[in-house]
């Protein structure tokens, strides 16, 4: 499917949310966001990419499993936080509802926990747009994977900068009998 032909002003805020998802129906590769109005624009993901996402998920699903507080998810998924934005974050973890997943008829409009794994073209939506949204919301945890600097920058709501983490760390799920423990050094190895 060939990419959607955009406006002239394309760049211009502010996007709506029924605008955006016109423009994801009618694109196969290009992934389109807008965090309050402003309308972000991402290719596909590279190979790399979707390595390190797909050694978290399993990572976070295993975790998951065992503790049943969440449920992981990955992109494409539209997620709505605010009525003006509409974004699909690499990786997710949304709180279980009766003690079930998410189903195709609720609207993803909280999250327990939101990954973006760094690309090229991601970088000020990624660190600032949506980190921002992210924490004004009160989203407990943001992470930004940097593959190429092989650490996660860890965002909290209230932070005003993140722990940057190339080692070991834990996430202690509100609920959870015990922590997650992530290995950043095993996650980005090659």
């Amino acid at each position: 499917m060939a990419m959607p032909v955009l406006p002239q002003d394309f760049a211009s805020p502010p996007w709506t949310v029924d605008e955006v998802l016109a423009l994801n129906e009618a694109s196969a590769t290009t992934r389109f966001e807008c965090v309050d109005g402003e309308l972000l624009v991402t290719p596909a993901p590279s190979i790399g990419h979707q390595f390190v996402a797909g050694r978290l998920y399993r990572v976070l699903a295993g975790y998951l499993d065992a503790q049943r507080i969440g449920y992981p998810l990955f992109a494409p998924l539209d997620v709505r936080l605010t009525d003006d934005s509409l974004m699909q974050p690499d990786l997710l973890v949304v709180p279980l509802r009766d003690g079930m997943g998410p189903r195709t008829a609720h609207r993803i409009d909280r999250l327990l926990l939101a990954v973006e794994i760094l690309s090229p073209r991601s970088r000020r939506g990624d660190r600032v747009l949506k980190r921002n949204l992210h924490q004004r919301v009160g989203t407990p945890e943001y992470w930004v994977v940097d593959p190429i600097l092989r650490v996660v920058e860890r965002w909290r709501p209230g932070d005003s900068r993140p722990e940057i983490i190339n080692g070991v760390f834990e996430w202690h799920l509100e609920g959870a009998t015990e922590p997650l423990r992530l290995d950043v050094a095993a996650l980005l190895a090659d």
